[in-house]
């Protein structure tokens, strides 16, 4: 099996994750992330959650060795544009 590195970036402001956790349990929508890395036929899925001093997360990395997308058929679309 070849081993291929995908690399990107995404940012998400602040008031995008108030509201998508207004309804959803945090460990859900972790759990949907892994999910998807498995949906691309992924054989490994990590996550990482970095705690800070008071127990609560301050760092969430989620990432897999699966097929993905390219970043240049979508580049500059929406979600709801790249499907």
């Amino acid at each position: 099996m070849a081993t291929r590195q995908i690399t990107g970036k995404t940012e998400i402001n602040g008031e995008g994750i108030k509201k998508h956790f207004r309804t959803t349990d945090p460990w859900r929508a972790i759990a949907e992330l892994a999910w998807n890395g498995f949906d691309a036929k992924a054989t490994n899925v990590g996550v990482l959650v970095d705690e800070g001093p008071m127990g609560g997360a301050t760092r969430v990395e989620v990432s897999d060795d699966g097929e993905g997308i390219e970043l240049e058929t979508h580049a500059g679309k929406r979600p709801a544009e790249a499907s």
